[in-house]
């Protein structure tokens, strides 16, 4: 591959650049600029080590020389996992440095070795992921990130900064013990010869192939928010299922296998089952696996008979009498709105909780929580879909047709 066109797709568009100062990152800007990306460089400086304002210095330096715009950051300490927090805190600076220049995104410097590493990483792990490796487009934190290098290795990058004299550090930190991913790379570095990393490369590609091919089969099943349990039980690989419908509709990391696994035990076992998943839910019942996000919220108001469609429900002012509901005009103005925790109704002179009905008709819990329910001007519930209560014995006075 001829380094000087790697990144020749870039030209004339608007692109943040990572920099770190190390040789990757160096490269990968000197790369853009030579391939007329317009590049707004990024520098997050952490302090954490005695060559952090060496290198600092290194991107100034070159960005000055070649009039490229720079914005520095300083990161505060955070708290708790820090390789977690810095990630984060360096994503959020170059998406409000993107958004601000209007670019597309951002290109980053990782390279072939860094792919390896993280599929060694994923494997070890025994993660459950949507690809394996690092992709060469995804978005992170709400900003599209882009790889460029991915199918060069280290060495090839480090020869093209000494070829073309630019100045680079060395980050001391990366031989370190403390960080798995160091100690991957030691282990890959060690591996006799060429053939072997090239052995490793063809097993990443042939698990992103089965993967993929999963995927395809069974797409239709992923896009749906619930699924039926007979299908369920009858799917190959059913853990891997689970991460895969997971990360399709909830923003959520990579869950552990073993957390997938019980999660898997327990659909099988249990006659129903409730889940948090964040501020998801995974739900059993009635014979449907459904995830659900947060309860919907919705109130429509109205002050006096008026044809309605909303996502949740229908109401028409021309009904059959059998389906209508009685409003009169001191109901108005009446709300329609969603089912609430302990709503009950007036039935034959007798409170009754709707909870209660729902059970009886085997309502899921996804229909439940946004079932339409009308509320008078003093907040009394004069009509739920599907349930006839005691004032609709009166049938002289305007009705409204309501359906779910």
């Amino acid at each position: 591959m001829i380094l000087s066109e790697t990144l020749k797709a870039y030209q004339n568009q608007k692109w943040v650049i990572a920099v770190s100062g190390g040789p990757d990152s160096m490269a990968l800007l000197d790369l853009a600029r030579q391939s007329k990306a317009q590049c707004f460089c990024v520098h997050v400086n952490y302090h954490l080590r005695e060559t952090a304002d060496r290198d600092m210095m290194i991107v100034k330096d070159y960005c000055s020389t070649h009039k490229i715009p720079l914005f520095i950051f300083d990161s505060p300490k955070g708290s708790g996992n820090f390789q977690d927090f810095a990630r984060r805190f360096r994503y959020e600076k170059f998406a409000e440095v993107a958004q601000e220049n209007s670019a597309l995104g951002v290109l980053v410097a990782h390279h072939l070795l860094d792919d390896l590493e993280t599929y060694v990483m994923q494997k070890q792990r025994r993660s459950q992921v949507t690809h394996y490796g690092l992709q060469s487009k995804t978005t992170l934190f709400g900003i599209t990130v882009e790889r460029p290098l991915l199918e060069l290795k280290k060495e090839d990058l480090i020869e093209y900064c000494e070829e073309n004299k630019i100045v680079y550090g060395i980050d001391e930190s990366n031989t370190s013990d403390d960080y798995l991913r160091n100690r991957i790379r030691k282990e890959l570095l060690a591996l006799p010869g060429h053939y072997a990393l090239c052995d490793l490369l063809e097993e990443k590609h042939k698990d992103n192939e089965d993967l993929e091919a999963y995927q395809a089969k069974h797409q239709k099943q992923l896009t749906k928010k619930s699924i039926m349990v007979s299908d369920f039980l009858c799917l190959e690989y059913p853990v891997l299922f689970l991460q895969l419908w997971i990360r399709t509709h909830c923003d959520l990391k990579s869950l552990s296998e073993d957390h997938l696994s019980e999660l898997n035990r327990q659909l099988r076992t249990s006659a129903s089952l409730t889940q948090k998943l964040g501020s998801w839910r995974l739900i059993k019942q009635y014979g449907q696996i459904s995830l659900l996000s947060s309860p919907p919220s919705y109130t429509v108001i109205l002050k006096g008979p008026e044809d309605v469609k909303t996502e949740f429900f229908e109401i028409k002012t021309q009904a059959e009498e059998k389906h209508g509901f009685v409003v009169y005009d001191s109901d108005y103005p009446i709300s329609i709105r969603n089912a609430q925790k302990g709503e009950t109704y007036l039935r034959h002179g007798e409170l009754h909780k709707l909870s209660r009905w729902f059970i009886s008709h085997k309502i899921p819990q996804s229909e439940r929580e946004c079932w339409p329910v009308v509320v008078n001007c003093k907040n009394e519930v004069i009509h739920i879909a599907r349930l006839r209560l005691d004032r609709q014995l009166y049938t002289s006075k305007t009705k409204l047709y309501m359906i779910k």
